[in-house]
């Protein structure tokens, strides 16, 4: 699934919403490591850990995104969980018959 298919008009709208609840709560914990921001591994960069909004359920269209089909993750995580999705999804297939 393309990315402009799952970060579509309704993912823009709700996920600083997302974001910014996340932020204001420092008891809030990740959806995928369930660790708070604090504790949340750094990216392999060094740069901190932030707030993004992940989708529950990975590769969601934005045709039938609602706010209760995101929830709070850390960047690590998010980025990593999405990297793995877009891999999995360019996979080819193995073909039955080998070709000579």
């Amino acid at each position: 699934m393309a990315r402009r298919s799952v970060h579509g008009p309704r993912y823009r709208i709700l996920a600083p919403l997302i974001v910014r609840i996340a932020n204001t709560n420092p008891h809030t914990i990740c959806h995928r490591c369930h660790l708070t921001i604090d504790n949340c591994r750094p990216h392999r960069n060094g740069k901190p850990a932030r707030w993004t909004a992940g989708h529950l359920k990975d590769g969601q269209s934005d045709a039938t995104l609602t706010i209760e089909d995101l929830a709070p993750e850390c960047s690590p995580c998010n980025y990593s969980a999405g990297a793995t999705y877009g891999n999995r999804q360019r996979v080819e297939p193995r073909t039955a018959r080998l070709w000579r």
